[in-house]
């Protein structure tokens, strides 16, 4: 380290190796109510070296600890000066497959304001979620081919924050698992909030073995790609092209999640059996007779699905209901792409 004394002081800190923790895990939880605690208090405070003068901070560590996030083999540079901290070139986790570059802006009587730009790339999902912490251990398996986002917010709060977040988010990820309940506490635990998330793992413990087997299927969701993009405006996060491929079938989202309320309303497409469906469609007569004429369809399935992220209402709609923005987005996505159109093998003549 090096420190110079003046109007304008300067602090040039390097760190290398080994772990740097920030804050105290043990005192989380009564820090959680007070608004005023850590990074927070800290660059709002009246110190000449944050308010007139600056810090410039070079990492190269096995890992960096802060609340709930663990990144691993994390180098890159830290401004702060005038009240902002600023990250740059900042690569961490497996091979350093994580990009981050942004900054948080904690401005006397302002809310606190940031901006950041994340990219992942070819990685495992199991390594990039244990970098939020152990509560998403598990929760989801595959590989991460990309995962781009440029996300902007402000406010002090949670609350506050998720509805401001405006920005866009896309991914790929391919043949991997969901494990719903773990996902859904790593999701949960985000927002700093202990649920009832935390409790229901422990009181599903005395459970008869009998009925946790019978449920392993509806808990796990294996899928085969999962591909999209969403756009942030105001804390609500649309989609038009969310594809969820599963063996035998083919899902897609079109619609909107309110982040601060918790509450979605999408419009789900499901094409299972897709070579069957195309197959039997081909066929003028059967396929007339046994789809009505009804987008030309015998299998797809159309619902929506609206209410609160943990419980919505879903409900099965018929294809000329959806509007015809809507139709022509399923139309291009359940209906297309060659993967899913291709006819049965012509050499087994059992198809």
């Amino acid at each position: 380290a090096s420190y110079k004394e003046s109007e304008a002081p300067t602090l040039n800190l390097l760190l290398t190796a080994g772990t740097l923790k920030i804050g105290d895990k043990k005192s989380e939880p009564e820090q959680e109510d007070n608004e005023d605690n850590g990074l927070k208090k800290l660059m709002r405070a009246d110190i000449p070296l944050l308010n007139k003068g600056s810090i410039l901070v070079d990492l190269n560590l096995d890992s960096l600890i802060y609340k709930k996030l663990e990144m691993k083999n994390i180098n890159g540079h830290v401004n702060i000066k005038d009240r902002k901290l600023t990250l740059s070139k900042l690569d961490f986790g497996e091979k350093n497959s994580i990009h981050s570059e942004g900054a948080l802006s904690f401005l006397e009587g302002k809310p606190m304001k940031f901006n950041n730009r994340l990219t992942v790339k070819n990685m495992s999902a199991k390594s990039l979620l244990a970098s939020l912490g152990p509560d998403f251990k598990d929760g989801l398996t595959g590989d991460v081919k990309n995962i781009s986002a440029s996300i902007s917010g402000q406010g002090d709060t949670w609350d506050e924050i998720s509805a401001s977040l405006t920005g866009s988010v896309e991914l790929n990820l391919e043949a991997g698992n969901i494990h719903k309940p773990q996902f859904k506490q790593g999701v949960q635990s985000l927002s700093d909030n202990p649920t009832e998330s935390d409790q229901t793992v422990v009181t599903k413990e005395p459970e008869a073995k009998e009925k946790k087997e019978t449920s392993k299927e509806d808990e796990n969701i294996p899928f085969d790609k999962i591909i999209g993009k969403f756009m942030l405006i105001g804390g609500i996060a649309k989609t038009d092209d969310l594809i969820f491929e599963s063996p035998g079938r083919r899902t897609s989202l079109v619609g909107k999640f309110d982040l601060s309320k918790k509450q979605m309303d999408l419009v789900v497409g499901v094409a299972p059996l897709a070579n069957l469906d195309k197959f039997l469609t081909q066929i003028p007569l059967v396929g007339k007779i046994l789809t009505a004429g009804d987008e030309e369809s015998l299998l797809k399935a159309y619902y929506t699905a609206k209410g609160p992220f943990t419980d919505p209402e879903v409900t099965a709609i018929p294809f000329v209901s959806l509007g015809k923005k809507v139709m022509g987005i399923f139309q291009g996505i359940l209906q297309t792409p060659q993967d899913i159109l291709s006819l049965p093998a012509s050499d087994n003549p059992t198809n």
